[in-house]
């Protein structure tokens, strides 16, 4: 098992500075503030990546405080769920892992414990599995595609 764990609140950090300009609009097109169409790659992956994560984040919060949250791209709600740094960094920290051991997220083979739901929203789903393998690939590319740094399970 990999036991190194990394901070990857510079990840959060751009999640919080996209999610400040561009949000997706009831089309589910990426747009900025002033609702102007976005064709650049990388921010149509971090907006759509950030609203998962804080639907995410919802199912979460919800479970833990027992009471429901009405909106999860309300404005309070997204800067509470993209300024909690320990339950990203759980997260992302888990699914680097996973990755390197088994070359895949959401494999069941890797418990994210002690945050579940977060990953339990993502993987029950497999277009949204891909939408965080994507952003994953994009942001984090040289480290996770290293074959130095790989691990391979025996079969």
């Amino acid at each position: 098992m990999i036991s190194k764990r990394n901070d990857y609140s510079f990840l959060l950090d751009d999640l919080k500075e996209t999610a400040e300009k561009y949000y997706v609009n009831d089309y589910g097109r990426v747009v900025d503030i002033d609702d102007k169409l976005v064709d650049d790659e990388r921010i149509i992956l971090n907006t759509k990546f950030y609203t998962l994560y804080c639907m995410a984040y919802k199912h979460l919060v919800e479970a833990i405080d027992n009471y429901p949250i009405d909106d999860a791209m309300d404005e309070g709600f997204v800067k509470r769920a993209l300024s909690d740094d320990n339950v990203f960094n759980s997260f992302i920290n888990n699914c680097v892992s996973e990755y390197k051991i088994y070359n895949s997220v959401g494999t069941g083979y890797i418990m994210y414990f002690p945050y579940n739901l977060v990953s339990d929203f993502f993987f029950e789903n497999m277009i949204r599995t891909r939408l965080l393998t994507q952003y994953l690939n994009n942001e984090l590319a040289d480290f996770l595609n290293n074959d130095k740094v790989k691990i391979r399970v025996k079969k």
